[in-house]
């Protein structure tokens, strides 16, 4: 099987001090009477379980030192249940039932386990945007800031923040940067 990621991470800094958990596989969009369950696993495996990975292979090293942030990230999708992104968005929320839950039970080891729901100008979004730019400038236009977050500029400090000394005491939060396109009317 070779060497885990987080074993060359040790050999190489010494410990993990921060785990950021943003990888996800897209599936195709369908209505939940379609949705085929090797997308829901494709979504689950790449998402919840990926992340649930990585934070357990973290976990030691983090306990030991008394000290950890863990930042995942989710989605307004499932928050709001957009409808045709059942694989998607029900893994985002279990990600965020994750993310409370380790933020619960890790705090004693001095583990901070936050979830980020950003709102940004990703490749993704930017792909999404040429594939469907009606879709896309609707979105747009119902932000109140007339547009998606900046990746560098918008989410990046929000980020730096959360692995940083000053975010101590912030635990167990669904922090959504998203220029309060998610308030709801």
């Amino acid at each position: 099987m070779g060497v885990r990621p987080h074993k060359l991470t040790v050999e190489k800094y010494g410990t993990i001090d921060v785990v950021v958990n943003n990888a996800q596989a897209i599936v195709p969009s369908s209505p939940v009477e379609e949705t085929s369950y090797d997308n829901m696993l494709k979504a689950w495996q790449s998402g919840v379980i990926g992340s649930l990975n990585y934070m357990q292979a973290a976990f030691p090293y983090m306990k030991e030192q008394h000290e950890g942030r863990i930042i995942n990230f989710a989605s307004a999708t499932g928050m709001f249940g957009i409808a045709g992104q059942l694989a998607y968005g029900s893994n985002k929320e279990a990600l965020r039932g994750l993310t409370k839950i380790a933020a619960k039970e890790w705090g004693q080891c001095g583990i901070c386990v936050n979830i980020v729901l950003p709102g940004a100008e990703s490749p993704a979004a930017k792909a999404w945007a040429e594939k469907f730019p009606e879709e896309y400038a609707k979105q747009v236009n119902l932000n109140p800031m007339k547009r998606f977050g900046d990746p560098e500029k918008d989410i990046a400090p929000v980020i730096a923040f959360l692995a940083g000394p000053d975010s101590c005491y912030f635990s167990g939060q669904s922090v959504i940067v998203d220029g309060a396109n998610s308030i709801m009317p």
